[in-house]
């Protein structure tokens, strides 16, 4: 598995782009990668000439999910596939007894609003201090009638990461770690001037997605 492994340097010589960029949004609209716009051609090219084969179009989404199972190390049941971070929030709110739902207040929409969009749960919207939301205030504001712990990969105000294991030590048993990617920061060229915002989306119930879940025990 090292040896497939790609170092910073190699992942970087497959985006064209990143020769006079630096890049530093999430990938909502990212520059494309070489393999990845090379499929991207050859789906379109298929789709033109009538030779597009249906059947592996649909076989790809599961042959995706067992790659990213296997990144991850679960089971490739566990894992779901989403049109979005928010359709796949508000899939897991409604899987969810009730109870209370932990989320930063400052977070990205996506992995706000399906929480809030449901009655029977109450919803505790943690605040940032300084500017930054601590992993330790969303532990602080567990307690045993929590169900979920909704955080996003890397924040969405100050693009920091909390770490599923910084949460683990001290909160209370018995309910959902939710980890979703979000937005964070701009792109920058290699001069330093801004380009574009981009959007993405993933849980491990920490875009552009929600991957899977797992409950505590």
């Amino acid at each position: 598995m090292a040896s497939r492994l790609l170092s910073p340097a190699r992942f970087r010589q497959l985006f064209p782009a990143l020769q006079s960029l630096v890049w530093l949004d999430t990938p909502g609209a990212p520059p494309g990668a070489e393999p990845v716009v090379q499929a991207v051609h050859d789906a379109i090219s298929a789709w033109s000439s009538g030779e597009f084969d249906r059947h592996a179009w649909d076989a790809a989404t599961g042959q995706a999910r067992g790659l990213f199972a296997r990144l991850i190390g679960v089971d490739p049941a566990t894992v779901s596939t989403l049109g979005s971070l928010a359709e796949a929030a508000a899939t897991v709110a409604g899987s969810l007894p009730p109870g209370r739902i932990v989320v930063a207040a400052e977070e990205f929409r996506s992995n706000l609003l399906p929480w809030l969009a449901r009655p029977e749960h109450q919803v505790v919207m943690v605040p940032a201090h300084d500017g930054i939301t601590r992993v330790e205030d969303l532990i602080e504001a567990l307690d045993e009638g929590t169900v979920l712990l909704a955080v996003s990969e890397v924040t969405s105000r100050e693009g920091q990461r909390p770490t599923s294991s910084s949460c683990a030590p001290t909160t209370p048993t018995g309910f959902r770690l939710g980890c979703a990617g979000s937005r964070s920061g701009r792109p920058r060229s290699a001069t330093g001037s801004a380009s574009a915002s981009t959007t993405t989306t993933t849980t491990t119930t920490c875009r552009p997605h929600f991957a899977h879940s797992k409950a505590r025990s």
